[in-house]
């Protein structure tokens, strides 16, 4: 799954519009790489590729947990995504151009995945010893409370209600590409919810840092392209300013968790008491 998310944020961070070198083997852009019969926008191809980049960051996370401890919550995070994204492609496949091959890779990718990882969670269960490392403090259970429901109420917006989403967004938004924005959102919603329940940091890590990473390609991105902002009113100082907390709040989660924990040191009484 990591080298399927890395090309989408390869073509779409990198090069939405082509690499101009006329490889065969190459897509000709980021709409070539993708079964769709739609032009991504530029924008909307570089906000595409940071998500799937935070996506990369999720699977090679889990690639290299120590223990399902770690790898748990990454696995929850990948049948979210790649559930909501199949059941949108099953819902609007009339903007698929069934002539591409990527369409055949599509939809076997957005089937197998999550029937995978859902196995992988009914088989497995999560032990009772988090992992090593510090515990997971309770301000940031409290901001990974608000930060998953207002990415809740943001996908839900973009889900069920595409004119409100366009009226609000710092730019110009089509109907198909709000849905789209929606699976990632609700993903990293309700896992943040998740979050909330964990003990130890590194449970959480693959989250902060997913989040953190995609915060900060999609500043890069948004200021490549800020002449599509308009500054004049909220929307996007809000934008801007959303991401530099969801950058940082998660970026702080993300290195404090694998800080060594710290030891707890007995008083004499308790000593005694033990022993």
């Amino acid at each position: 799954m990591a080298s399927l998310t890395s090309c989408v944020a390869f073509w779409g961070l990198g090069f939405p519009n082509g690499t101009g070198l006329g490889w065969s083997f190459l897509a000709d852009s980021f709409d070539g790489s993708l079964p769709f019969n739609i032009a991504v926008p530029t924008l909307h191809a570089r906000v595409i590729g940071a998500l799937y980049l935070a996506a990369t960051v999720v699977c090679v996370l889990n690639i290299f947990s120590r223990g399902w401890d770690e790898a748990w919550l990454g696995t929850w995070m990948i049948l979210l995504w790649t559930g909501s994204i199949l059941g949108i492609t099953l819902t609007h496949q009339e903007f698929f151009d069934w002539t591409k091959p990527s369409v055949w890779f599509w939809f076997v990718a957005y089937v197998g995945f999550p029937a995978v990882a859902a196995w992988l969670l009914k088989r497995r269960t999560v032990g009772n010893v988090s992992p090593a490392g510090r515990r997971l403090s309770t301000a940031a259970k409290i901001y990974l409370a608000i930060q998953g429901v207002a990415l809740i109420v943001l996908a839900f917006v973009l889900q069920f209600s595409p004119a409100a989403a366009a009226a609000i967004w710092p730019w110009a938004i089509i109907p198909l590409l709000s849905r789209f924005y929606s699976a990632p959102l609700v993903t990293f919603g309700l896992t943040s919810l998740v979050s909330t329940r964990c003990r130890s940091g590194l449970e959480v890590r693959s989250l902060a840092l997913a989040l953190a990473v995609m915060a900060a390609s999609l500043i890069a991105a948004s200021c490549l392209h800020r002449d599509k902002f308009n500054f004049t009113g909220p929307a996007a100082w809000i934008w801007f300013g959303s991401l530099v907390v969801i950058g940082i709040a998660n970026l702080t989660i993300a290195v404090t968790s694998c800080w060594p924990a710290r030891e707890i040191v007995k008083s004499p009484q308790q000593v005694r008491t033990s022993s």
